[in-house]
């Protein structure tokens, strides 16, 4: 009976590990005057919510742009001072430009592994 549990325990963590690989991650983005914060800078490859908050006094924008193509991933209508978003993607792996269209040099780099 004790050799069932260690194969048994391998296989439960085994789906432990890969539930954990397929949920979503969930990133918090601030928009500062003149700069955008992260609550961290990467995230796993798939399904990715953004929770986005104005933290300035400006109006901003939200943008995530796939840095190697130049494509537009995703583009907000203006967010007021306060104002909330929430944005879900499913990315792959690379780096993404976040940035505001209002403020010129206003971005920041998210990493996709």
């Amino acid at each position: 009976m004790t050799r069932l549990w260690i194969p048994l325990t391998l296989v439960l963590a085994c789906g432990v590990l890969a539930a954990q690989a397929w949920a979503s991650s969930t990133r918090g983005v601030g928009l500062h005057d003149n700069y955008i914060t992260f609550t961290s800078g990467t995230a796993p490859h798939g399904t990715i919510t953004f929770n986005v908050r104005n933290r300035g006094l400006n109006t901003h924008t939200f943008n995530i742009k796939r840095v190697s193509t130049g494509r537009v991933v995703f583009a907000s209508g203006t967010i007021g001072p306060g104002g909330h978003i929430s944005v879900t993607k499913t990315l792959k792996a690379g780096k993404f430009r976040i940035y505001c269209t209002i403020h010129a040099g206003m971005f920041k780099i998210f990493t996709v592994s």
